[in-house]
């Protein structure tokens, strides 16, 4: 994002939402959205997994979130 990515600004609500992910005591252990065009999944963070699914075909994901 931003200076060299897409040039995409965040607007106040996204760039909280934003440092609250980034930060080194961050709460967010998991972060899973869809994308059009490709799947992912690794650390986003030392602290922080994101997961991408594919938003294409028929494909369904299913996640099951455990812990406390």
């Amino acid at each position: 994002m931003g200076e060299g990515g897409c040039n995409y600004n965040p607007d106040e609500t996204t760039q909280e939402l934003l440092d609250l992910i980034y930060a080194k005591d961050s709460p967010v252990k998991e972060i899973v959205c869809g994308h059009l065009h490709f799947s992912w999944d690794g650390s986003l963070t030392e602290n922080t997994h994101q997961h991408v699914s594919p938003a294409i075909g028929k494909t369904v994901g299913i996640i099951t979130v455990k812990g406390s």
